[in-house]
């Protein structure tokens, strides 16, 4: 019988990239996403395959999760979370803790009931909070609420592994560029564009622009993900994925302004950050990782290259 695996968030960048790599394998896969950031076009191309199932549910509905999870799943992949962390005066606070911290415990009660043995979680770089440099062995100190939710996300999936027996991967991200776009919560570089389209004069950027850190290809992401699965056998592991080196905000923005043809006078709203709870800048130690047998192939810079150039063709 062919391996069935659940992603939940799976229309999302990340997601859709992991359901079509998953069912090129030849795997049975079931996609769990609100479609609240995800996007119904990114899995549209899945639908005729017959190994592909979309469940379009929120997770924080236990009865539809346990549906989605029955019939003898072999492997949760959970991807959604809230993704709009840019702190605002009308924040969210609620839904950190309800979208991350909540949703991530139901589905654990979900999948012991369904005996499912296996989970990879997708934790953020933001567990670390304001680091010049960060390891997997580091202090954990985040200064965002979204980061203190998927830490806490993550010690919550550790003692359930240990006492429920089952195998944790957790995978903390660098920022994973894409030539997709999402529905809401956009990131450094569709945000740049859309301000282009809007005014080819003018750029306004968060913060001085000097932000600088560690971009990966949705793509390489994915296959680091899927290695880190097939060749790390510790109960709980948790592995770095990102590049060895990094980009600030202002090359990302150069750079776009290069692709579109417009030379716009760069205007910065000030400070370090471009939010309340933003960490400026930091490397990724992908030590780790390499260890196993894993590197990005292309650079931080390379990476947003590739990702510009996709969100332009497709017009988004």
């Amino acid at each position: 019988m062919n391996e069935i695996n659940v992603i939940t968030g799976g229309a999302g960048c990340i997601g859709s990239e992991l359901a079509g790599a998953l069912l090129q394998q030849g795997k049975h896969v079931r996609v769990v996403d609100n479609l609240s950031t995800g996007r119904i076009e990114h899995i549209q191309e899945f639908q005729s395959n017959p190994n592909f199932k979309f469940f379009n549910n929120d997770i924080l509905c236990l009865t539809l999760l346990d549906e989605a999870l029955s019939g003898g799943v072999d492997m949760v992949w959970h991807l959604a979370a809230k993704t709009d962390i840019k702190f605002t005066d009308h924040y969210d606070f609620e839904a950190d803790v309800r979208e991350n911290l909540l949703a991530t415990w139901g589905l654990l009660r979900v999948m012991r009931s369904q005996r499912v043995k296996k989970l990879a979680f997708a934790s953020s770089a933001a567990v670390y909070g304001d680091r010049v440099v960060i390891d997997e062995e580091m202090v954990l100190e985040p200064i965002s609420l979204y980061g203190a939710t998927k830490l806490s996300c993550e010690t919550v999936i550790r003692a359930m592994a240990l006492r429920a027996g089952f195998q944790a991967w957790m995978f903390r991200y660098c920022s994973i560029v894409s030539p997709k776009a999402r529905k809401s919560g956009n990131m450094v570089i569709p945000d740049l564009i859309h301000k282009l389209q809007k005014d080819p004069a003018r750029l306004e950027i968060l913060g001085d622009g000097n932000q600088t850190k560690p971009s990966l290809l949705v793509t390489e992401c994915v296959d680091a993900m899927l290695h880190i699965v097939g060749n790390c056998k510790d109960q709980v592991s948790i592995h770095n994925i990102g590049a060895p080196d990094a980009v600030s905000v202002t090359r990302q923005a150069e750079l776009i302004c290069e692709s579109m043809g417009v030379q716009p006078k760069f205007h910065y709203t000030g400070g370090t950050g471009g939010w309340p709870g933003d960490v400026p800048s930091f490397n990724m130690c992908v030590n780790k990782l390499a260890q196993l047998g894993w590197r990005a192939k292309r650079t931080s810079e390379e990476s947003v290259k590739e990702a510009i150039k996709g969100l332009l063709e497709s017009g988004e």
